[in-house]
């Protein structure tokens, strides 16, 4: 089986378990905060019909487990305007295992645009003029043969230690922890953007979802603003075909605050289909 068909397949779980997790949003109606959503025309206009969408986990969330809840909702929310285009980053490390790469490569993967979209909403400038990231590591070469894939297995083998301390930075999944680690290990990540790389082309991702939360339990308790930043960039160029942010507070609707974070995703995504321009 071809290794596209067979990632598909491993992460094909992960992707079915979104729509119990879209539950955590989907009984509401389209009511609570709505999104501001910026929209880049070139982008519009270059891409319509896409192939796979790679959703990166969300920082911001104050940890990396993938399981917990408020993990789980962005990637829905995602599910829900997407659908099977839909590929989960954390169900990567199923097809990483399959290559016979070493899995701690496999739950960093995404890392440097995850960091790449926290050091763009720290510097501030969304606007149209400023919606393209900096493709990481964007001269690359990318493995054709088994033979390349066998030395990058055994490059990744011997950055294990620094490897793990970018795992170690995403724990808490925090964007200025992560950036500093990003930077720190540089070397690193080289190689594991490699793989990165591989995959998404392998799997035909056309764009990856980055996303932050800003904002916590405490925060919502305190009637303090929870915002949630998200953007659709295209894996090739580094550019977003939308920047979208939407701000919500306790009150807003009878909710507690996973909630209120999955009604906002929920409006954030459905708001998007009228505006992203993308034939599913």
């Amino acid at each position: 089986m071809a290794l596209a068909a067979q990632t598909y397949l491993k992460i094909r779980a992960r992707t079915a378990a979104l729509a119990a997790a879209l539950a955590l949003c989907s009984s509401c109606t389209s009511i609570g905060p709505h999104p501001t959503t910026i929209t880049l025309a070139n982008e519009l206009a270059a891409q319509v019909k896409i192939g796979r969408i790679l959703v990166l986990p969300p920082l911001g969330t104050g940890t990396n487990d993938q399981e917990a809840e408020l993990n789980r909702i962005v990637p829905a929310a995602v599910f829900g305007r997407y659908r099977e285009a839909t590929v989960v980053g954390g169900g990567l490390v199923a097809a990483v295992k399959s290559l016979g790469m070493p899995e701690n490569a496999g739950e960093v993967l995404g890392a440097s645009w995850q960091a790449l979209f926290y050091d763009w909403l720290k510097a501030g400038k969304r606007d149209p003029a400023h919606m393209v990231l900096e493709v990481p590591y964007h001269d690359l070469r990318v493995p054709k043969s088994d033979r390349d894939l066998h030395k990058l297995a055994r490059t990744l083998r011997k950055r294990k230690k620094d490897i793990d301390a970018l795992k170690v930075a995403l724990e808490h999944a925090e964007g200025a922890e992560l950036a500093k680690a990003v930077t720190a290990q540089n070397k690193a990540l080289a190689p594991v953007e490699t793989l990165h790389r591989y995959l998404l082309r392998r799997l035909k991702v056309t764009y990856v979802v980055a996303s932050i939360l800003d904002g916590t339990a405490e925060d919502f308790e305190g009637k303090r603003p929870i915002t949630l930043h998200a953007a659709l960039i295209n894996a090739k160029t580094g550019s977003m075909r939308y920047y979208s942010v939407s701000v919500g507070r306790k009150g807003d609707i009878p909710t507690d605050f996973t909630g209120l974070v999955g009604v906002m995703a929920k409006n954030l995504f459905e708001d998007a289909k009228e505006v992203d321009g993308i034939e599913m």
